[in-house]
């Protein structure tokens, strides 16, 4: 199974090398991105598993790297992180389609148990996605079979049928 990877995008080296660390611990491969322009740069070239966004970063802000990458795929996992942190931010954050939202400083157990989360929940979403597709093409299939077979299709309930003799 390959490693997940995780794009953390901030302006601090501190963080950077706080965030990086827990992940690298953990077998996450960690690409960083130090400004907005360049994490948008990275985000095209490795399409990470999931984005950790900081709010405020020279040349593009958290918010315009957001909104790039939901635009972009709207299934990518984004986190944004901020020290300045309010009720109204986060909800701009949500509705601009952000997955989660961090206070600074960060926890290390916060930081590894939405990471963790989120990417669970990603992935079922994603294979629950799937089989939906799988059942409509069977619908299909069987919706065109209905309207060209050239013979009398009979359908029976066993259970019904196992019923009536008693």
């Amino acid at each position: 199974m390959a490693k997940p990877n995780i794009l953390i995008a901030d302006d601090s080296e501190t963080n950077q090398e706080f965030l990086s660390d827990i992940f690298i611990s953990r077998g996450f491969e960690v690409v960083n991105a130090y400004d907005g322009k360049e994490a948008i740069e990275i985000f095209n070239k490795k399409t990470p598993d999931i984005s950790l966004i900081d709010i405020k970063m020279p040349h593009k802000t958290g918010l315009q790297v957001l909104k790039y990458i939901k635009k972009k795929s709207p299934y990518s996992i984004v986190v944004i992180m901020t020290a300045h942190g309010s009720e109204k931010t986060a909800v701009q954050t949500m509705k601009l389609g952000a997955d989660d939202y961090l206070v600074k400083p960060l926890s290390y157990k916060n930081v590894l148990n939405v990471v963790t989360n989120l990417l669970t929940e990603n992935k079922i979403k994603l294979e629950n996605l799937k089989l939906k597709e799988k059942i409509h093409h069977a619908e299909e299939n069987l919706a065109h079979l209905v309207e060209n077979v050239n013979e009398a299709i009979i359908s029976t309930n066993l259970g019904e049928i196992g019923r009536a003799h008693v």
